[in-house]
């Protein structure tokens, strides 16, 4: 009882001090593991009252202490990864000792103990493998340790960190990566059919509040990281989604003066060609090739007073720069026309920069704070997309600062009491390549690919343009009270985040696009411009209750959360320009304000008593992670009419529109505007309040899945699982402009190809024009799709994997994993888009991974990491084969012009379609094996290792981008992997 009275008056305390204090101060670390188990006589009878200590140097206070329950059982928490021994001691009984246990970062190891009658100073030292299967958490997850990752050839980019765990895919990005030959990449990891997985430093998001799900722009140094965990499924209370959550565990120093240094780098001359008769005869030219990659960094930590102050600090400098096969810079940029450039292939140059500094303080015996802070800049110069080089753009955030506080005491062996926080700090700057000068943005339809420069795609995306992005703060603090027996576990607590963020004066060279097809105009995309916008997110909240009970071989975690998001648009002044004069805006409040509650419920069995085969079963709902990017779609300076489309018939071909662009109405070359309301200080976009307030208003999926656990033997674990995610609140946009009954159904008749099913000429239909009366009518409403029939995405995969170590030393993980998606978004206001109900088949997303490591003679070493992967699509969600369809090959099905040609004669209006299903159009399946040998030597205190790896050692030249729009282009590569190259390095532990 007086522990519950303490946990009462500290808990209420701390959340107390923590809501009163600003958003800076605290946040809850999550980069922990347990210790936890039974102790009984040797009657087998439960022995309450044994006092059960956990001792490591991974500790700065060196020892953990616990106590057994009434049911013999104990649990210590918050445990730093690392080697423990645990000790078992009772007045009347001898002391037993377990050695050797390794634990990693969320991972609950299993040690029980049975004591005898004895002396207490006699000891008993008891040897054994660390236990591979957690009998008590239903989470599945891949722990990346530092051993792992220091043994395999791996470039440790967090792209390349999908490689090393099962299922894990791309949403965009980064699949390419060979070596670290795209250098990081900020994209989001898919997992289990969704995208929506955060990514940590020791427990703190590494977003801005601009968008927490994909803007993850803090990258790991790895010259700090300790061990990176992969958390797969089962997630439990303490977070809000339910994706491929990645979290980097820190060094924290220690009583010994340690450290390492690492140094990696290769160029061309160090790699082989691998284009094919194949790939000649699709048009490319040549191959993907490295300029350079590099990687050196070190690391110093150690005491700056024994026991009490510990320090790490580790600085990162490493890059790529990598030629693009098919892409090439323009031979002609001074004119409106693209001639390639043979000889100046496009390419990526991408870095990053960051040292780190970190302190570990044992303030008093019980009370632990460590302060950390990164500093930190990065740059995707020339890009996300492969397009044109000349018409990508230089992404480049500097300053990208990340600085966090922890802080833990463990008031009793029942009770602890975690807090933290944490500030982000950035700047997103989009310069202008130097090789783009003042071109005009072209668009060219018959390969759908863009030079010159860039421009604007939608209404509501300036930020992708070239400008000051502006500062992108945010704010975080967490708080939580734990109360701990043997066989019960509660946990409490909240997690907060504030921000902001900005656009500042973003625009193109020019506010008007040409579009051409075979360079002859066909259209103009008139853009309002320059684009300014601000949003502040209030609050994001989650108070979380997680609890678990273990009833002999059953353990139960049931969890709730309770979320809530609340976005509001500042009073602002969006800027005037050439088509829109500046506009004084009010502030909109409550885009979004979401209240949701999530429970999570899973259970673990340990099916023999053992500890070594344990059956599990999750499902828990989750909320997508949305920040102020829904604050973004609200905004009236986002949603305002800055976008329209219109005819261009060039006449007199002097490739200048020679007509009033401010006029709304067909004029002179121009056609009307395909938005009537472009130019206007009217909003366009709209919101229903359904999807913007109240209870259970956000996107959100279920997720669940079954899974059996098993230790083959000592050190040798297999897991198999089924996974199934839902989606629910899917969103569509509706014209309340215009009704069903406005649109005339059509079809069209496919080009005769032999690259296409058939030979082409089938029909595609499932197409729709809206009348002419209607034309250029838009007032968009965002609403859910359930208002219109049933909108369904559901994943289903299963998953086999082993986590081994064996031998001498050897390490090995990987498994195979297969799932499929169905995408049925039939259910639409107006008309059901084309293929609205595809399923991306179990081919699609079939992988064979593979990762270890093996010590040889000599101090030799050998490792490799192997993947065997489906082929890509031409576009990587799925489109196969884009067509840009005239008004002339519509006009027989549709029985009259296109609305968008008016009375214009001759009409140059285009469709854009797709000619087949999503998914249908796919590369051979590849496989990338990775070697590296390395040889030890030991100078006096270090650990030398000279190695040399060989990445794409079969020299694989899958294709991972292809022109997807249909022409005599269509499907000539834009981008392979690299092919086989050696990289040589050195590391050096001390």
């Amino acid at each position: 009882m007086r522990e519950l009275g303490i946990l009462r008056s500290v808990g209420f305390l701390a959340l107390l001090i923590l809501t009163l204090l600003p958003a800076t101060a605290w946040a809850q670390s999550a980069t922990t593991g347990a210790i936890a188990g039974e102790v009984t006589d040797t009657t087998g009878a439960v022995l309450p009252g044994v006092t059960v200590e956990a001792a490591s140097p991974a500790l700065i206070e060196k020892v953990r202490t616990g106590v057994t329950d009434a049911q013999g059982q104990y649990r210590i928490v918050d445990l730093r990864p690392g080697t423990y021994t645990v000790s078992f001691s009772l007045p009347g009984f001898s002391t037993v000792r377990r050695e050797g246990i390794e634990l990693n970062t969320g991972f609950t190891a299993t040690v029980d103990a049975d004591l005898r009658v004895g002396a207490l100073e006699e000891t008993i030292t008891v040897s054994g493998a660390t236990p591979v299967v957690d009998i008590q958490n239903v989470r599945t997850q891949n722990v990346l340790t530092r051993e792992l990752l220091d043994s395999i050839p791996n470039a440790k980019s967090r792209s390349s960190l999908a490689a090393l765990t099962l299922g894990a895919g791309f949403s965009s990005l980064g699949v390419g990566d060979v070596g670290g030959s795209q250098g990081e990449t900020v994209t989001q990891l898919t997992h289990h059919g969704t995208a929506d997985g955060l990514v940590t430093v020791n427990g703190m998001k590494t977003s801005s509040a601009y968008n927490v799900a994909t803007a993850h722009r803090n990258i790991f140094n790895q010259m700090l990281v300790q061990e990176i965990v992969m958390e797969t499924s089962g997630a439990g209370a303490e977070s809000e989604g339910g994706g491929l959550n990645i979290n980097m565990v820190p060094k924290d120093g220690g009583n010994i003066f340690s450290g390492s240094f690492l140094s990696e780098y290769t160029n061309q001359d160090l790699q082989n060609g691998n284009l094919t008769d194949e790939l000649r005869a699709r048009g490319l030219r040549n191959t993907n090739r490295i300029r350079k990659i590099y990687d050196v960094g070190g690391g110093l930590g150690g005491p700056l007073k024994k026991d009490r102050l510990w320090f790490y600090t580790a600085h990162r400098a490493w890059g790529s720069i990598q030629e693009l096969a098919g892409v090439y810079f323009n031979k002609t940029q001074d004119t409106l026309f693209y001639e390639a450039d043979f000889g100046r292939p496009a390419f990526y140059d991408r870095y990053t920069r960051d040292s780190a500094l970190r302190l570990t303080w044992q303030a008093t015996p019980k009370q632990k704070v460590s302060l950390s802070g990164n500093l930190q800049d990065y740059c995707w110069c020339y890009g996300f997309n492969i397009l044109n080089p000349e018409a990508e753009w230089l992404f480049w955030v500097n300053p990208n600062n990340n600085f966090m506080a922890n802080w833990a005491y463990p008031v009793t062996t029942r009770l602890l009491v975690e807090a933290g926080g944490s500030l982000r700090v950035d700047r997103q700057k989009n310069g202008i390549p130097k090789e783009t000068g003042n071109a005009r943005s072209v668009l060219e339809l018959s390969t759908g690919i863009t030079h010159g420069s860039r421009f604007a795609s939608t209404f509501f995306v300036g930020d992708t343009e070239y400008g000051d992005m502006g500062n992108q703060g945010a704010y975080q603090s967490r708080a939580s009270v734990s109360y701990i027996t043997g066989s019960h576990a509660l946990k409490v607590g909240f997690q907060t985040m504030t921000g902001k963020s900005q656009i500042k004066l973003v625009q193109p060279i020019y506010n008007v696009q040409y579009i051409m097809r075979n360079r002859i105009p066909v259209s103009l995309k008139q853009g309002a411009f320059p684009h300014s916008e601000q949003q502040k997110m209030k609050l994001m909240l989650g108070l979380y209750a997680q609890d678990q009970w273990t009833i002999r071989n059953l353990s139960l975690n049931l969890g709730v959360r309770f979320d809530h998001l609340n976005s509001y648009v500042p009073a602002q002044t969006r800027p005037g320009g050439e088509f829109l004069g500046p506009i004084t805006l009010d502030p909109v409040y409550n885009v979004p304000n979401w209240k949701d509650i999530n429970p999570r419920f899973g259970a673990a069995y340990d099916l023999f008593g053992d500890g070594k085969t344990a059956i599990k079963a999750s499902i828990g709902r989750y909320v997508l992670y949305h920040t102020t990017q829904i604050t973004k779609q609200n905004n009236p300076a986002a949603a305002i009419s800055a976008v329209t489309t219109r005819t261009w018939s060039d006449t007199n071909g002097n490739f200048e529109p020679d007509c009033d662009l401010r006029n709304r109405a067909a004029n002179l070359e121009c056609g009307q505007m395909d938005n009537q309301r472009f130019g206007t200080p009217v909003v366009t976009v709209r919101y229903d309040k359904d999807v913007t307030e109240g209870w259970s208003a956000r996107p959100f999926n279920w997720q669940s899945s079954v899974a059996l656990q098993h230790e083959l033997r000592p050190g040798i674990g297999l897991n198999v699982a089924y996974y199934r995610t839902w989606f629910g609140n899917i969103q569509v946009i509706d014209n309340l402009a215009v009704t069903p009954a406005d649109y005339t159904q059509y079809c069209v008749t496919a080009p005769r190809d032999a690259r296409l099913p058939g030979g082409g000429g089938f029909q595609v239909c499932d197409l729709y024009d809206v009348t002419p009366s209607k034309f250029g009518f838009v007032d968009n409403f965002f609403t859910l799709a359930s208002k219109f029939g049933k909108r369904r995405q559901i994943y289903d995969g299963v998953q086999v994997g082993i986590n081994a170590r064996f031998g001498r030393g050897g390490i090995l993980s990987g498994g195979i994993s297969m799932g499929q998606t169905l995408f049925d978004n039939c259910a639409s206001p107006d008309f059901p888009p084309q293929f609205c109900e595809t399923t991306q088949p179990f081919a699609a997303d079939t992988q064979i991974k593979f990762a270890g490591a093996y010590p040889l003679p000599w101090d030799l070493q050998a490792s490799a990491t192997l993947q065997n992967m489906s082929g890509l699509p031409p576009f990587r969600t799925g489109t196969a084969a884009t067509y840009s369809a005239t008004n002339a090959e519509i006009v027989p099905s549709l029985g009259r012009n296109l609305a968008a040609c008016g009375t214009r004669v001759p009409c140059t209006a285009f469709t854009t379609i797709q000619l087949m299903e999503p998914w249908t159009q796919r590369e051979e399946r590849y496989t990338m094996l990775d070697v590296r040998l390395s040889r030890i030597f030991r100078v006096r205190q270090a650990r030398v290792e000279p190695r040399i790896d060989v990445y794409n050692l079969f020299n694989t030249s899958a294709v991972l981008g292809s022109v997807a729009g249909f022409g005599q282009a269509w499907l000539r590569p834009t981008e392979i992997f690299l092919g086989r190259f050696v990289k040589f390095g050195i590391q050096v532990d001390f």
